[in-house]
């Protein structure tokens, strides 16, 4: 990733952490539309599409979960887990 795209992420963390968790996933969503990311979710009746496996996939950081609820937690648990290895790549350089 370079400087930009770090900094992108890092702000999408970070505006994620301040909205409530029952907004967290439309906040994704709208997000995956904006910048062209791209995701795998349940149809919004919930009956016409069901995966099995819920991802998303926002600036380049995938996720996936089996229940629609633990995406927004787990896309940031990725998010974070790059941001941490960029952050100790530059340490060593």
């Amino acid at each position: 990733m370079n400087t930009t795209q770090v900094m992108n992420l890092s702000d999408e963390v970070a505006e994620l952490e301040l909205i409530p968790n029952e907004g967290k996933l439309e906040h994704l969503k709208n997000r995956v539309i904006n910048t062209g990311g791209t995701w795998d979710l349940p149809s919004a009746d919930g009956e016409t599409y069901q995966p099995l496996i819920c991802s998303i996939q926002l600036h380049g950081i995938y996720a996936m979960a089996e229940r629609l609820d633990e995406l927004p937690k787990n896309w940031r648990r990725a998010a974070l887990n790059v941001l941490e290895a960029h952050r100790e790549a530059a340490v060593a350089e």
